[in-house]
């Protein structure tokens, strides 16, 4: 993923300064999720959780996230 797609699609989602950089650190520059989380001072843990959320769908009409339980 390039640095603009990476900002494309996390501007469609809400998560705080040090969130979003750890996960960009994983999508666009290939750390692991545990280097990431230590250098931007966030939970393992909270970084796997955003990557996951990044893959949801988003809505074709909107372009907001699709929630969670829709995507059966």
């Amino acid at each position: 993923m390039t640095n603009e797609e990476f900002h494309r699609l996390a501007g469609r989602y809400r998560m705080r300064d040090n969130t979003r950089r750890a996960v960009r650190l994983v999508l666009v520059d290939g750390y692991s999720g545990y280097a990431a989380a230590r250098e931007c001072g966030v939970a393992q843990s909270t970084v796997w959780r955003a990557v996951r959320r990044l893959d949801r769908p988003l809505c074709t009409g909107c372009g907001r996230p699709m929630p969670a339980a829709c995507d059966e």
